[in-house]
């Protein structure tokens, strides 16, 4: 009984557009944080500038280590003993943003990329919670008088 819609890049003409109907969707529901799971997609400055500090990714390296697409890959190119995953809010530079919380584990020397993908997703399962709720502890402290409607933060 979640509400939901699913909105397909495919269906707009552009990813400007695709963009301006989520950000659309966002304020009319009073969206309060913007958490980038698994989305895998760069977005626009515009939608960045619309949450301002209200937007989280889940990455999957020790930050700054590692940006982009191919982390895990890059970790095991560069023959690092250590990896893990970090929790971060969301800026213009791809995954630059403040940390809320990091986590850590070895890279044992039978590991490949199936089987690290594997590890730091788990890790990541572990940590992204902690990072949703440090970060609406902070918006709620930093934002709750500016940008949002108080009724719906203490219902």
């Amino acid at each position: 009984n979640i509400p939901y819609l699913v909105l397909k890049e495919k269906n707009f003409i552009s990813k400007e557009i695709y963009e301006r109907e989520i950000i659309n969707k966002l304020n009319e529901n009073q969206i309060e944080l913007v958490v980038l799971a698994g989305w895998m997609k760069i977005i626009t400055k515009q939608f960045i500038n619309e949450f301002k500090n209200r937007i989280i990714n889940i990455h999957p390296s020790l930050l700054p280590s590692f940006k982009g697409r191919k982390a895990i890959q890059d970790a095991l190119i560069h023959k690092v003993h250590f990896t893990g995953c970090s929790v971060h809010f969301v800026e213009e530079e791809v995954d630059s943003g403040k940390l809320i919380i990091q986590a850590v584990l070895p890279i044992s020397k039978d590991d490949n990329e199936v089987s690290l993908i594997k590890k730091v997703h788990s890790l990541e399962y572990e940590i992204l919670p902690y990072g949703i709720s440090e970060a609406g502890f902070f918006i709620r402290n930093n934002f709750k008088d500016k940008n949002m409607n108080n009724s719906i933060l203490y219902s």
